[in-house]
Formats: C-alpha cells, sequence, structure tokens
C-alpha cells in the first residue's frame, strides 16, 4: 500500500467505531498525495449516509477540523471533505464549495511569494467555510462544533461581511463611512474577507481599510479640544470622532485644519 499510494481501513468498522477517522483519513490522503482504495471510499460514503457523524462530539470535530486547517496545504483536503459528503454530514450548511474556491483562486493569484505554508490560515478557511451562512446557520455551527470565542466572533463577523458588501461598495468612495462599518469587525475576518469576497470594489475598500484608513487619527487630542472649550463626556469623544471623519474624508489636512473646523463646531454648540 505505501509503494502504490494507497490507504485504506483496517477492518469494516473501523468508521463506526471512530467516526473522526473519516476526516483523517482525507487529511493524510491529501498530504500524502494517497488515494482511499475503493473499499475504504465505499465505506466512508456509507458511514456519512448512516449519520455516523453525528455520534461525535462538537469537539472532537473541532479538533479535527482545527488539524486539518493547520496542514501546509488544507484546501485540497477540505475539497475532498466536502465531496465526499463530510462537512455536511457535520452540519448542512457547511456546503464550502464557493468560499474554498474563491480562497484558492485567491492564493494562485497571489504569486510564488504567497505559496509558502502561511499562505492561508486557519482563520482563511474557518470563513471559507461559514461565508455562505445566514446569521441563524452560523450559531448552530458555532453550537455544534462548541467553537472558542474568538472562532466564534470569526463565523459572526465573516457572516455580517457576506451581508455588508452592497455597503461597502457604497462606502469605497467615502473613507469614514468604510472606517464605520468596519472598524466593529475582527482583524482575522476582515483579511479573510479580502481573499473570499465576491466584488472586487468591496474588496479594494477592505485591502485599503486594513493598509491605511484604521490608522488615520486625529492630530488634536482631548486635552487640545478642552483648552479650546469643549466640555468633558460624551460631547468630547463625539468631536474627536468628528475629526476623525473630517481628517478620513480629507476635509482636514493638518492640525490647523482641526482647530478651525472644531473651533467652529464648538461655537456652533455654543450658539
Amino acid at each position: 500500500d505505501l509503494a502504490a499510494g494507497v490507504l485504506r481501513i483496517l477492518h469494516p468498522g473501523s468508521f463506526a467505531d471512530d467516526p473522526t477517522r473519516m476526516l483523517r483519513a482525507v487529511r493524510y490522503e491529501q498530504r500524502l498525495g494517497f488515494r482511499l482504495d475503493e473499499t475504504t471510499a465505499a465505506q466512508l460514503r456509507q458511514a456519512v449516509s448512516d449519520g455516523l457523524a453525528g455520534r461525535v462530539t462538537g469537539d472532537r470535530w473541532r479538533s479535527e477540523l482545527e488539524r486539518v486547517f493547520a496542514e501546509e496545504r488544507p484546501i485540497p483536503a477540505l475539497r475532498r471533505a466536502a465531496g465526499l459528503g463530510l462537512l455536511t454530514a457535520l452540519h448542512p450548511a457547511l456546503n464550502a464549495a464557493g468560499g474554498l474556491e474563491r480562497l484558492a483562486a485567491a492564493l494562485s493569484n497571489a504569486g510564488p511569494d504567497a505559496a509558502g505554508p502561511a499562505a492561508v490560515s486557519p482563520a482563511d478557511c474557518l470563513a471559507a467555510l461559514v461565508c455562505g451562512m445566514t446569521p441563524g446557520e452560523g450559531e448552530e455551527v458555532i453550537r455544534r462544533l462548541r467553537l472558542a470565542r474568538r472562532q466564534a466572533g470569526l463565523v459572526r463577523d465573516t457572516i455580517e461581511l457576506a451581508g455588508l458588501e452592497n455597503d461597502l461598495v457604497a462606502a469605497a468612495r467615502c473613507p469614514s463611512r468604510l472606517v464605520g462599518l468596519l472598524e466593529p469587525l475582527g482583524e482575522a475576518a476582515l483579511a479573510a474577507w479580502v481573499k473570499i469576497g465576491n466584488n472586487p470594489t468591496s474588496v479594494a475598500a477592505l485591502r485599503r481599510y486594513l493598509a491605511e484608513l484604521r490608522y488615520v487619527r486625529p492630530a488634536l487630542r482631548g486635552g487640545d479640544l478642552l483648552a479650546m472649550g469643549a466640555v468633558p463626556g460624551p460631547a468630547l469623544g463625539a468631536l474627536l470622532a468628528q475629526l476623525r471623519a473630517a481628517r478620513l474624508d480629507g476635509r482636514a489636512q493638518s492640525a490647523a485644519d482641526e482647530r478651525r473646523l472644531a473651533a467652529e463646531w464648538l461655537n456652533g454648540a455654543a450658539d
């Protein structure tokens, strides 16, 4: 079998004894460049059809998926698992073809420098699996796989980004609006969506946010505004937010511009 590049189970009840072997078989098959022998592949499909995946706790399936995500080339293993019906056996919404194909395309278009182990992260893989889900389905998957807080946040943020694509396209020319949409979301989901997003305009907006816009801050600080007559409290925070928006949208190019705008707003509030 080693010489022929074949993987086979040792006895007919192997997958029934431990259904997680199905995902391990796929992982080793793709890592080693081997193939499942016909009997093993048939028994794996039968085990999926018989619902054996439901016998295993979410913690164990999550651990097996994390091992797949950590592979040097996880996408072929995930594709194979999807083709065998194994992903939808874990949850019906894990129909990952679209996200996986876009992730694979993004990596192939990134050039030779992106071909190493770091080219795709575990977060990218998880985002690709859930990007087509509804919020309700996402919550079901979080519960089924007993995802940790960070992973659950990634799932929720990825699904929210899917619903925001049209808004991101509309906000692409208004940096302050774009920042307002993206700032509440986690960096891992944003970085993943750069690879799996559907719309080139929204992806370009995401790239700009990650590379530039999220770092923009006004030159003036709270102390500067207090010295100009601002009142401590929520109004001060709102004023700082207005100055940041002015910086982002090009209405303020310098500290002097910010002082002028702040003075106008403060005088208007006083009136």
